[in-house]
C-alpha cells in the first residue's frame, strides 16, 4: 500500500487547528468523524486495503474553532498483535503465497482472516475499519465480518465489543438503517461459506433493545454472495443479491475467492420490516446482472391502486476486488411494483439530455430523509483508472429537475472519498460538506467546508491538518446538540 493508501502509527491530539483559507461558520457545532483501515502492523504477506485495522480521524468544530485527534479501534486483534510486537494475520483477498489449501482452511469465511498461521490469535478480532455511526447514546465502529465496537467520544477510548445485552449472536453490518420517525435501527448480518449464505436481520428501538430478529432460510436466499449494504422505506427493508460471489476453485488455487458472476441475475428481496417468515411474506425481483455496495435510498409510492417502490443506488456492471478500474459505479433506479409483483423499470440515471450521470460512489443523503422520498443525493466523483476508489470531486444530484447535476472540483488537486452532509436549515439541500482532502505534490492533507446549497468550488474554510490522513472508507458528522440530548 503506497501514497495515501499506506498507514500512519501515530496517534495525535491537536486542541486548535490553523486555518488556510475562509473561516469556519458559526453554526458548524459537533463532531466529523471518518474510519478507515490502516494496519498497526505490516503485513505477514499481502494485504489488501480493506483489511487494515480500524483507525478513526475526528474533528471537532465548536465556535469557530476545531480540534483534531485520531486513535485505532482497540479491537481483540489490534490488542493481541501489539502484545506480540508483529502481525498475526494473513490476506483473505490477497495471495499471500501460502499453500492454497491452507488459505482456504483459514480463510474461507470472512472472520477467519484474523486466525492467523504465524502464531494465531486467541479470540476472533475483528477490524471495526468500515463505518462509525452514534445511536441510542452509543457510538459504535462497525465491520460486516464481527460485531460493532463501541468507542466514546471526543476522547476515541475504546470501550469493547457491543452484543446489545448479549442478544446480538453473529456479526453486524457496517450500513444499519436507522429510521428518522421512529428511532429504530434495521440490520443484518451474513457469512459467506461455500455452504450457503447465512443471512440474520433484526431490528433495534431507538434504546438499541433488539426488538425482532429472523435468520433466513436457505428458500428466502437466492443464492451465496456478498451482501454489503441494504435499505428501507416506511414499511419495508429491501436487500439486494448482487451475484459478488465466493469461487471455491479459485480459493483452492489460491486466486481471489470473491468473484463477479456476471451469469447470475440480481434478486432484489422486499419484505416487511418485521418479517418473521410467518406472518408476512417476502418478495423477489429479478433485475439484470451487476454488483451495488452503496445505496442511495428508496420510499413508497401510491400509483393508483399499486403500490411501487423506488430503489437509487450506485451499480456496476462489472467487478474485481483488487481492481476497481475493471468497473465502475453509476447511480442507478429500479422501480418495483409490490402489488403486482413486477419490476417495472431499472436503468442508470441520466440528464434531461440523455447522458448518463458521471461515475462515482459513497452517495450520501439527509438523515432525516431515510426511507422517504428525497429531491437531491451527493456522492463522489471517481478518479478514472484508479485501482483503489479515489475521487477528485464532489456532484450534487436534483432529481425534479431532470437528474440535473453541480459539480465542486476539489482545490489543490485534492483527493477525497466519502463526504459529509450537515443540515443547515430544513431546506434539502440547505447543507454544509466536510471532507477530509490528500493532496499529492505535497503528502498532506487538508479539511474542506463546502456549501451544499450553492456549490461553489471556493470552500467555506479549508483547515491545515498536522500529518496526511490516509484514506478511509465511511463517516458522519454528529451534531452538538443532538448529542447533548
Amino acid at each position: 500500500m503506497n501514497g495515501n493508501f499506506a498507514p500512519i502509527h501515530d496517534e495525535l491530539t491537536i486542541t486548535k487547528l490553523p486555518i488556510i483559507s475562509g473561516e469556519i461558520p458559526k453554526d458548524l457545532n459537533g463532531i466529523y468523524a471518518r474510519i478507515g483501515p490502516n494496519p498497526q502492523f505490516n503485513p505477514l504477506y499481502n494485504l489488501h486495503w480493506f483489511e487494515g485495522d480500524g483507525h478513526i480521524h475526528a474533528l471537532e468544530f465548536k465556535d469557530g474553532n476545531c480540534s483534531y485527534r485520531n486513535r485505532f479501534v482497540q479491537t481483540e486483534k489490534y490488542l493481541q498483535e501489539k502484545e506480540n510486537g508483529r502481525p498475526l494475520a494473513h490476506s483473505m483477498i490477497m495471495d499471500g503465497g501460502i499453500n492454497p489449501l491452507l488459505k482456504y482452511t483459514y480463510h474461507y469465511l470472512y472472520e477467519r482472516m484474523y486466525r492467523g498461521l504465524n502464531g494465531p490469535l486467541k479470540k476472533g478480532g475483528g477490524a471495526a475499519n468500515t463505518n462509525i455511526i452514534y445511536h441510542g447514546g452509543k457510538f459504535l465502529a462497525l465491520e460486516e465480518g464481527h460485531k460493532p465496537m463501541e468507542v466514546t467520544f471526543p476522547d476515541l477510548k475504546t470501550v469493547g465489543e457491543f452484543d446489545f445485552k448479549g442478544k446480538l449472536k453473529h456479526n453486524f453490518t457496517a450500513h444499519p438503517k436507522i429510521d428518522p420517525r421512529n428511532g429504530e435501527m434495521i440490520f443484518f448480518g451474513y457469512e459467506l461459506n461455500p455452504r450457503g449464505t447465512s443471512f440474520r436481520y433484526g431490528v433495534t428501538d431507538k434504546n438499541l433493545d433488539i426488538i425482532h430478529s429472523h435468520e433466513f432460510t436457505k428458500e428466502e436466499t437466492p443464492y451465496v454472495c456478498m451482501i454489503h449494504d441494504m435499505v428501507i422505506t416506511e414499511n419495508y427493508s429491501i436487500v439486494g443479491f448482487y451475484p459478488l460471489i465466493l469461487d471455491v476453485k479459485k480459493v483452492l488455487t489460491g486466486e481471489n475467492p470473491i468473484v463477479f458472476d456476471d451469469t447470475k441475475p440480481t434478486k432484489i428481496a422486499v419484505f416487511p420490516r418485521l418479517y418473521d417468515g410467518k406472518s408476512s411474506k417476502i418478495q423477489f425481483f429479478e433485475a439484470e446482472t451487476g454488483v451495488a455496495f452503496h445505496y442511495i435510498n428508496a420510499y413508497e409510492e401510491r400509483e393508483g391502486d399499486d403500490l411501487l417502490i423506488k430503489i437509487l443506488v450506485h451499480v456496476q456492471k462489472s467487478f474485481s476486488m483488487t481492481d476497481f478500474s475493471k468497473g465502475q459505479p453509476f447511480p442507478y433506479e429500479y422501480t418495483l411494483n409490490l402489488t403486482s409483483g413486477k419490476l417495472i423499470s431499472e436503468g442508470f440515471l441520466k440528464t434531461l439530455d440523455g447522458n448518463q450521470l458521471p461515475s462515482g460512489e459513497f452517495p450520501v443523503v439527509r438523515g432525516e430523509i431515510t426511507g422517504q422520498k428525497n429531491r437531491f443525493f451527493y456522492y463522489s466523483l471517481v478518479v478514472e483508472k484508479s485501482e483503489l476508489f479515489v475521487a477528485n470531486s464532489i456532484a450534487k444530484v436534483d432529481l425534479e429537475k431532470g437528474n440535473a447535476f453541480q459539480t465542486i472540483t476539489i482545490p489543490n488537486n485534492g483527493m477525497i472519498g466519502e463526504v459529509s452532509i450537515i443540515p443547515r436549515s430544513e431546506e434539502e439541500d440547505d447543507v454544509y460538506i466536510v471532507c477530509y482532502a490528500y493532496h499529492e505534490h505535497s503528502n498532506s492533507s487538508t479539511v474542506f467546508v463546502f456549501d451544499g446549497k450553492t456549490m461553489n468550488n471556493t470552500p467555506l474554510v479549508n483547515i491545515e491538518l498536522p500529518r496526511r490522513v490516509p484514506f478511509g472508507f465511511h463517516g458522519n458528522f454528529f451534531e452538538t446538540q443532538k448529542l447533548l440530548k
